[in-house]
């Protein structure tokens, strides 16, 4: 007897935005990555200052199916983290995908290469 073993490497993988765009407000955009092993993402937002990630502002950016691949953003201009009192600087943000399988504990994950901006009527 014997027993074939398959490996499935565990890994989520951001393709865009991937740092360098130049996303304006009241667009949508694509948020691309690949995944594998992974059942569902959960999709943040980090800016640079303060150093903090959060979900996708007004979106459902939880929990999403990771065989998606994709996940549309409108960039909405009535949203308080993009006005020009926001604490969230605009010219400093990534895109963290952040990955979990069922048979695993805890996630991985995977952020933009560097840093996009988001500009637009309240740019400041």
């Amino acid at each position: 007897d014997y027993f074939v073993h398959s490996i499935i490497p565990i890994f989520v993988l951001v393709i865009s935005p991937n740092g360098g765009e130049e996303l304006v407000v009241g667009q949508t955009y694509e948020i691309q990555w690949y995944a594998s092993g992974v059942d569902r993402v959960n999709i943040l937002l980090c800016a640079k200052e303060p150093n903090a990630c959060g979900y996708i502002p007004g979106s459902s950016a939880e929990w999403v199916d990771a065989s998606f691949g994709k996940f549309s953003w409108y960039i909405d201009a009535n949203d308080g983290n993009f006005s020009k009192d926001s604490f969230i600087p605009n010219d400093a943000l990534k895109i963290m995908i952040e990955g979990v399988a069922a048979q695993t504990i805890g996630f991985v994950r995977d952020q933009s290469d560097a840093y996009f901006r988001v500009v637009g009527q309240n740019k400041f």
